[in-house]
């Protein structure tokens, strides 16, 4: 409690052990600690002036109480319990106690049981500074003008100053007269704060000073140039670093050299790429390359250094910057051969650029393709190295056209696509019937070798043979052939072949064709002979009724010539009554003279009277200067034909002789009416 009173009943009944009144109290009010059971001992602070009724009543555990009030306090009927035993007062106030009219209930007590003593209390004005002890004779009471012996012992970081009494002797005897509080004070010790660098050479700490037990101390660690601070020896990282003074202490600034960036740059990546660049220590040793690529070269460094590879110390962020060039290459164009071209834009460029190379063929070649497999001409060449690109150039193709004049008459060979000054051989091979006569330029071999340097056509010529084909008659009496000669190959030629005898007619030729007139083709050289033959005529031999009779003796028959006919046996009942000439021989022979139907009739057997004879008319055929004369026609007509059966003159004249003009000697044929023809020879 620490107001100057206490309120009535404040801590009645309570369930409280232990009472600590503050020293600014100056009254107990009544009933204040009245109940209270667990209470053993109190203390009543020196400015106490009145103890209410009852403050202290039921109090059954309550056996000392402590008055340090020199004047005693007024006091209320019952204000203590009666289990307390002592009143402890100071000595110097027992008297006025003892004979204080209300404090006569408790006199006894004071009297009986009390032995004049006084208490000093020894503290500390900070318990965290120190502690302070007494050494106290009989225990813990020391009788009045006595001495006592104080000791203070400061904690870690403090030391005792002095006493409350302003003694500063430790430890310290004190005379006492009363009751006394003695204070011990404390003050905090002095220490340093020292801060070190780990390296002079990298730093330095600013801020070492010597402070108070628990002031703080603010080092800060200073890097010299090319170094940076790393960490302080207690494990500390910040920097400034606030350090508590809680004893002499000694910080170290450990500095590490400082990362310097060294930045190395190609001017162009697509030439050249460096290495080295990164982050490193101050004064480090790096090696840093400059790496051409393929087709450039290094050239210098930023700073005017030419080594590629360059070792440098570092002391502060430093760029680099490698600078390369392209390399200079020759491309040179070349023939395969010098006589057959030439090459023009050879030249020396950077990498990487273009040489236009174009290949000149002299005459008689041309340009085929380059040496790195390209056909273009011009032809782009990258210059990527130093380079020999050779033209090859082959002899120009000329056209040597060979052409035959008339592909009937023959054909050629050797022409084609040669090369330019090929050795061509050229022919000229004639068909058969026909032959070479020369080539379009005069020469007259028609197998020839030339030098072809150019387009060249040429063109052979060629002519029919000449062939005699040679006709003849096998009997020039009988007739004559046309058409022979002298031909060329391949003529069509008419012959013909005429019988001039009468009554003969043309055969066949000797090769046995029978055409006539007749188209001939000349192959060769050639002898034909026509053959001629006497007429051939047919006899049909018939009978009147196939029920009446056979006949036998038709066929062909040569002109002039006898043909024997028969009616053979007659059927039964039937007999032969005549030929349908008239003629009623059987066998019947007559000269063929023309082509002739002889029917065979046939009667009845007994009828034969009836049948009037035709055979009744009879005439004479003879030649008479040239003339053919016939007498007995009797009216009849008279026609004449030749051995072929053509028709050259009809009479019908009622004189007793005909005259017949003939063209010429032959066999002839005379008929009269419709009698058979008859063979008559004419020869002038």
């Amino acid at each position: 409690m620490g107001s100057g009173t206490t309120a009535d009943r404040v801590f009645n009944n309570t369930y409280i052990y232990t009472i600590n009144i503050g020293n600014n109290v100056k009254y107990i009010p009544g009933y204040a600690f009245s109940g209270c059971s667990y209470i053993m001992s109190i203390t009543i602070p020196s400015l106490v002036c009145g103890i209410g009724v009852q403050a202290f009543s039921g109090c059954s555990s309550l056996d000392t109480v402590y008055l340090y009030p020199t004047v005693p306090p007024s006091v209320g009927s019952n204000s203590f319990s009666s289990s307390v035993d002592h009143f402890n007062v100071y000595c110097d106030a027992y008297s006025a106690y003892y004979n204080s009219t209300q404090w006569i209930t408790y006199r006894s007590r004071l009297l009986s049981y009390f032995y004049p003593t006084i208490e000093v209390t020894i503290s500390a004005s900070n318990p965290i500074h120190g502690t302070a002890i007494t050494v106290m004779q009989n225990g813990s009471y020391i009788s009045c003008d006595s001495t006592c012996i104080v000791s203070a012992t400061g904690n870690y970081g403090y030391h005792f100053d002095h006493w409350s009494n302003g003694s500063m002797e430790n430890p310290d005897t004190l005379h006492l007269i009363g009751d006394s509080t003695i204070v011990a004070y404390f003050a905090p010790n002095h220490y340093s704060v020292v801060g070190l660098s780990g390296n002079p050479g990298q730093g330095y700490v600013l801020g070492s000073d010597t402070v108070n037990y628990l002031d703080t101390v603010v080092l800060t660690a200073m890097a010299n140039h090319g170094y940076m601070f790393n960490h302080w020896s207690d494990g500390s990282y910040e920097n400034p670093h606030s350090v508590v003074a809680n004893g002499n202490r000694t910080i170290t600034a450990y500095f590490v050299p400082a990362q310097f960036t060294l930045s190395v740059i190609s001017s162009d990546v697509n030439m050249g790429t460096v290495s080295g660049g990164g982050n490193f220590n101050y004064q480090s040793t790096i090696t840093i390359h400059a790496i051409a690529n393929t087709g450039y070269h290094f050239t210098r460094w930023n700073d005017g250094d030419i080594n590629s590879n360059r070792t440098i110390t570092l002391t502060q962020d430093t760029a680099f910057i490698a600078y390369f060039a392209p390399n200079q290459y020759a491309v040179c164009g070349v023939p395969n051969y010098p006589d057959r071209g030439y090459v023009l834009g050879n030249d020396t460029v950077d990498y990487l650029d273009t040489v236009l190379l174009t290949a000149m063929a002299n005459h008689g070649y041309m340009f085929d393709h380059w040496s790195d497999g390209a056909y273009e001409n011009p032809h782009s060449v990258v210059a990527n190295g130093n380079r020999t690109i050779t033209a090859y150039f082959v002899p120009a193709q000329f056209t040597l056209s060979v052409i035959s004049s008339d592909l009937n008459m023959g054909t050629v060979s050797g022409g084609g696509n040669y090369d330019y000054q090929s050795y061509r051989t050229i022919r000229a091979i004639a068909n058969t019937g026909y032959h070479f006569t020369h080539w379009n330029d005069g020469d007259v071999n028609n197998n020839r070798t030339i030098t072809l340097t150019q387009d060249t056509t040429f063109t052979a010529y060629f002519a029919p043979n000449q062939y005699t084909l040679t006709l003849q008659s096998a009997d020039e009496s009988l007739g004559i052939v046309t058409g022979g000669g002298e031909y060329a190959y391949h003529d069509t030629v008419t012959i013909s072949a005429t019988a001039t005898a009468p009554h003969y007619h043309f055969e066949r030729w000797s090769d046995n064709y029978t055409e006539n007139p007749r188209q001939y083709v000349i192959t060769g050289n050639t002898s034909l002979t026509a053959y001629f033959a006497l007429d051939v005529h047919t006899v049909v031999v018939q009978v009147d009724n196939l029920a009446h009779g056979t006949v036998s003796g038709g066929g062909n028959y040569a002109y002039g010539s006898a043909a024997t006919i028969t009616a053979e046996t007659p059927f039964s009942g039937w007999v032969f009554s005549h030929w349908s000439d008239g003629a009623t021989y059987n066998p019947y022979t007559f000269a063929v003279l023309q082509d002739t139907v002889m029917t065979a009739y046939f009667v009845r057997e007994g009828s034969q009277n009836g049948v009037d004879s035709v055979d009744t008319m009879s005439a004479k055929i003879y030649v008479n200067n040239g003339q053919i004369v016939v007498e007995g026609a009797e009216g009849n007509p008279v026609y004449l034909y030749d051995v072929v059966g053509r028709l050259l003159a009809t009479r019908r004249e009622t004189m007793q002789e005909v005259l017949l003009d003939v063209p010429a000697s032959g066999v002839y044929l005379v008929k009269i009416g419709d009698a058979p023809a008859r063979r008559i020879v004419v020869r002038r």
